[in-house]
């Protein structure tokens, strides 16, 4: 930032100069997508939210709610799932503009809202306008929420996390009754974001804050604490009842997975190793070594790392060191303790600390330690404009500090400057110099001798500008950009299918990820291998990417943990039967229509049909299925399995599931009667909805080849029955008797209806708080009145 512009512009408006040059330096860092066309596609953001994004999209244009979607497995709820954000305000921009386009937004815009959300928390901790300039910058471009762009939920949580920590500030400080509506409202917000981790860890770090301005307070204990645990209570509950249009149908959802039950090994997947927090200091250090299997299995559970980058600048360690030196202040002990705590529990499976953590609910919901980087960055970045303010008041006098802080640094430097002299380092040379030069020029910055004024101005300027240009720098590429052509992508292998079939239905005979790069050969001309990765998942249509063409998924497997299980043990048993007739006949009973690989041979007795090239050595193969089951169909005979034992039952040579179900223990079941005949036709169907004609001679089941799940109502006839788990995966409603019928099934989540009526009550209890008349003065405003 220019020195002569700030007395005449930063000091007179200070969080207006500050939001615009956050946001122009936004737009600059991801000017290829705002200006250039190109497009968000990593990993989750292609492979995950755009399907299902325009699977919500389809549901509202055939005028429904987007509740459901039947492309995705065998079926899949859309509301209910926290992660795809479909109670978020910012997505219902999806309506209006295509997804790649409200990705950019969405990017842009959260970046931004999480840097003006660090410097205002700053600035409520008593920083200075430049020291909060450079806090705000800081956090929104760190390694770690840059990387957490393709993590959508994650992501927006983390851009409202200082939001939710400004609001924690300001009722501690004063707790009022509209403070504490400001923060349940805050707080909703991150709510409705969809990450109850980020959510979670924003608890943490605020109950950090609270403890922390607790014991620093004076006075009666009491007193002292019971305006903002009042403040508090009615925060929580104001952003408990907003939000719980979004969470009462989730907790629904998560009872019937086995996310409630996960195993620790489970949940500490994708910590942090120790090795990797040399990548605070040196951008991508480890995370872009050439690693071996064993290694890659060692740091990062045999993939890539979760967060690409989890470089928090070395420009900013002096700065960093002056802040933890200096004097008693608000933000060095809260963030000291939070930097320490969320690094530490980033480290997960590697330290003693997260098993504890993780054995307590509601932590032992969540995976992956490495989203700890998240907070642990926010903190980093309050702990670098606290430095500037501290060097700002020991620049004229006491140089000691400074001169510590800057000889510790130099000591760094030269430790980097060592290590890249090491053989096994050779390939990352040019990084650790690169780290080792900046620290050096960053302590040479703060240790530069002046006194008056505007040389100080100038040092500080110019020490701002190197700390968010060393970040701005090494996160420019963190998120990979793809071409235009790529969001609009449609695999030749879907047109096939669809000209094929009246109701594609797909499985995909997946690869491992190192068999995928082995075959891998490149993108199109002048694409990187990573979009040519992506591109080869559309053209083999790795779930859910066919969802994006109305293609029905099959046993796809569920990694999100709210899937009813039975869904990943089909789908885990499905690939090891090559050669047994239990994989036909699996495939049969699912509808399913079409298989594609990159096998010559994925099951024996498929038929095959094409073969496209690919960006693969190998083509993408397609194969039909013989024979399989219709979507709907009916039978006039059923028997029972307990849900350990169905694919055992399903097996029987003696089941035939033309003319048998199998239905959970306890239901009314008898083997399929001489002469039997029905026959079932689809009469209507939305993607939250199916009605269907069933005509029989006698009593039957009606079996809809589609998922299972609790929210699943139907009417016979305008009455209500029963619908029952059928095949251990799909529908079945009992048809009692002979003749024609009409079965109408509709999806409605368990607990939505709930959710909505807390969510106006608590919505209208807050305006009403809001607009309470105050009465005689202050007193009366605080949160205890």
């Amino acid at each position: 930032m220019n020195a002569a512009l700030r007395p005449a512009v930063l000091a007179r408006y200070p969080d207006r100069v500050t939001a615009a040059a956050l946001f122009a330096l936004v737009v600059l860092l991801f000017a290829p997508a705002v200006f250039g066309g190109r497009v968000f596609f990593q990993r989750d953001i292609h492979a995950y939210w755009h399907p299902h994004v325009e699977n919500a999209v389809q549901a509202v244009a055939e005028g429904g709610w987007p509740t459901w979607t039947p492309y995705v497995a065998f079926g899949r709820p859309l509301l209910a799932d926290p992660s795809l954000q479909l109670f978020y305000p910012p997505t219902w921009l999806n309506l209006l503009v295509r997804p790649s386009v409200y990705y950019t937004l969405f990017a842009v815009g959260h970046v931004w809202a999480a840097g003006v959300g660090a410097y205002a928390l700053a600035r409520a901790l008593g920083a200075g306008a430049l020291g909060a300039a450079l806090a705000g910058a800081a956090y929104a471009f760190s390694g770690p929420l840059l990387s957490a762009v393709n993590l959508f939920h994650h992501f927006a949580g983390a851009a409202w996390m200082p939001w939710v920590l400004v609001m924690v500030e300001r009722a501690l400080r004063g707790p009022t009754r509209g403070r504490a509506l400001a923060l349940g409202a805050v707080a909703a917000g991150q709510a409705l974001a969809g990450s109850a981790d980020l959510c979670l860890l924003t608890g943490t770090a605020a109950a950090l804050r609270a403890l922390r301005f607790v014991a620093a307070g004076r006075g009666p204990f009491r007193p002292r604490v019971a305006g903002p645990a009042l403040a508090g209570a009615i925060a929580l509950a104001l952003a408990a009842g907003l939000g719980a249009v979004q969470w009462v149908p989730a907790l629904a959802l998560l009872r019937q997975g086995v996310r409630a039950s996960q195993d620790v090994l489970v949940s500490s997947a994708w910590s942090v190793h120790p090795v990797s927090l040399a990548d605070l200091l040196v951008p991508r250090l480890v995370g872009e070594l050439s690693l071996g299997p064993a290694w890659r299995m060692e740091l990062f559970d045999g993939r890539g790392p979760l967060l690409a980058s989890l470089y928090l600048g070395a420009a900013s360690v002096p700065l960093v060191v002056l802040a933890l030196a200096g004097g008693a202040h608000p933000v060095r002990g809260w963030a000291a303790l939070g930097l320490a705590f969320f690094l530490v529990a980033a480290l997960g499976r590697h330290t003693l600390l997260y098993p504890v953590i993780a054995s307590f609910p509601p932590f032992s919901l969540l995976r992956y330690p490495a989203k700890y980087m998240l907070p642990a960055a926010l903190f980093w970045a309050l702990l670098a404009g606290r430095g500037l303010d501290v060097w700002s008041t020991l620049a004229a006098n006491r140089r000691r500090p400074v001169a510590a802080a800057a000889a510790g640094s130099l000591l760094l430097a030269g430790i980097l400057a060592a290590v890249a002299l090491l053989p096994a380092l050779a390939a990352a040379r040019a990084k650790l110099w690169t780290s080792a030069a900046l620290l050096a020029v960053a302590a040479a910055v703060i240790a530069w001798p002046t006194r008056s004024p505007a040389g100080r101005r100038v040092i500080a300027a110019a020490a701002v500008t190197l700390a968010v240009a060393d970040l701005a720098l090494a996160g420019r590429d963190v998120n990979p950009l793809g071409a235009r052509a790529l969001a609009d992508y449609r695999p030749p292998v879907v047109a096939d299918m669809l000209a094929a079939a009246r109701e594609p239905r797909a499985y995909v005979r997946q690869e491992t990820a190192d068999r995928m790069n082995e075959l891998l050969v490149r993108g199109p001309g002048g694409w990187d291998s990573e979009q040519g990765w992506t591109l080869g998942t559309q053209d083999l249509m790795v779930p859910p990417a066919g969802a994006r063409w109305r293609i029905a998924g099959s046993y796809d497997g569920d990694f999100t943990g709210l899937a009813a299980p039975a869904l990943s043990v089909f789908s885990y048993v499905l690939p090891s039967l090559e050669t047994d007739p239990l994989g036909v006949r699996l495939l049969q009973m699912g509808a399913v229509t079409h298989v594609t690989s990159l096998r010559e041979r994925p099951f024996a007795g498929l038929q095959p049909r094409k073969a496209f090239p690919s960006v693969f050595f190998v083509p993408v193969r397609l194969f039909t299925v013989p024979d399989p089951l219709p979507r709907v169909y009916a039978v006039g005979g059923a028997r029972v399995a307990a849900d350990d034992i169905v694919i055992r039952a399903i097996n029987d040579p003696t089941f035939d599931p033309r003319r048998e179900v199998v239905l959970p223990p306890g239901s009314a079941v008898h083997p399929p009667p001489e002469g039997w005949r029905g026959v079932a036709t689809v009469a209507g169907r939305r993607m939250d909805r199916l009605g269907v004609e069933v005509e029989t001679n006698g009593p039957a089941w009606l079996v809809v080849v589609e998922a299972w799940e609790p929210g699943w109502r139907a009417l016979l006839d305008g009455r209500e029955a029963d619908v029952l788990r059928a095949n251990g995966l799909f529908r079945a409603v009992a048809i009692p008797a002979a003749g024609r019928h009409r079965v109408e099934l509709t999806y409605v989540p368990p607990g939505l209806r709930t959710g909505v009526a807390l969510t106006t009550v608590a919505a209208a209890a807050g305006i009403a708080a809001a607009a309470w008349p105050r009465g005689g003065g202050p007193a009366h405003e605080r949160a205890g009145a």
